[in-house]
């Protein structure tokens, strides 16, 4: 599948899903369409309708899922529709070739291609987050409390829009899906980058402190802001050019302040897990001296 929004991927999946409920439907829309595409043998036809649209969208090339989309009118779909859609492909494509090629445009579209696979796809059907207000330590009865003139989200990126605070926690179970909501952001705000849109410059980066150790567990780790860099932060991605007379301008001086902060956890983390081992090996010597 060629790097898509993941809006109009999402639309895509709500356009086509209706129309693949069963495995007969499937077959005699598809087979006629896709009769000369290499990739036809691989495409898995097992599956629920949205199961099934997500994998086949994923996998059309940019020229068989427009002719896919097309010969969906077929069948009763809207015509209007049907081109707003292929016009989108057509202008997602379009905006990713002709992207600058200096550092930040080369990390944006690499950020896409990276976070494009199924993998990082959301159902939003069962994406539902409650934004929770932090009475603060000293609160009687609950700490945090639902925000009750909310509603729920489904999406992250909206429910940072509508909030005015400049920090907040995403919290939930392990499995709950944390990390793809954040890594949904990054691709979200990487795409309205290319796109020139104002919130695309409010740049997103995926950091996380468990991956924080050496390649080899018994050497040490690397300095964090090698660390840091291996992993895109950068000054040529994150900086702008400078106020022209040679000072840095606001986003490089916000980039050393942000570095220098994500220096000082990384240490402190690692700090703290070396100190969690060493309790642990005492511990654990300490029950081997009473079993003897």
């Amino acid at each position: 599948m060629p790097a898509l929004p993941p809006e109009l991927y999402d639309d895509l999946l709500q356009f086509s899903e209706p129309l693949f409920r069963l495995p007969d439907e499937r077959d005699g829309l598809l087979l006629p369409v896709l009769s000369t595409w290499p990739g036809l043998s691989r495409i898995d036809w097992s599956g629920s309708a949205n199961s099934f649209a997500a994998r086949l969208v994923y996998a059309l090339p940019a020229r068989e899922l427009q002719h896919v989309l097309r010969a969906l009118g077929t069948r009763g779909a809207d015509p209007d529709r049907i081109e707003s859609l292929c016009g989108r492909v057509d202008e997602a494509l379009s905006q990713k070739e002709t992207a600058g090629t200096d550092a930040r445009g080369r990390h944006f579209r690499e950020t896409i291609e990276r976070l494009s696979s199924p993998r990082y796809q959301l159902d939003r059907r069962f994406v539902n987050l409650t934004l929770l207000l932090d009475q603060g330590p000293e609160a009687m009865g609950t700490r945090f409390v639902a925000d009750a003139q909310r509603p729920k989200y489904d999406s992250l990126a909206t429910l940072l829009g509508d909030i005015d605070e400049r920090a907040a926690v995403l919290l939930g179970r392990p499995g709950s899906g944390k990390t793809t909501l954040l890594l949904r952001l990054e691709l979200e705000r990487a795409w309205r980058a290319l796109k020139g849109e104002a919130d695309g410059e409010r740049k997103v980066f995926f950091v996380s402190l468990g991956g924080y150790r050496a390649v080899d567990p018994r050497e040490p780790p690397p300095s964090p802001g090698e660390w840091l860099a291996d992993r895109g932060w950068t000054a040529s991605v994150l900086v702008d050019e400078g106020d022209g007379d040679g000072a840095p301008g606001a986003a490089a001086q916000a980039f050393v302040a942000l570095q220098g902060l994500l220096e000082t956890l990384l240490t402190e983390f690692h700090q703290f897990v070396g100190e969690h081992h060493r309790v642990l090996d005492r511990l654990v010597g300490a029950l081997a001296m009473v079993r003897d």
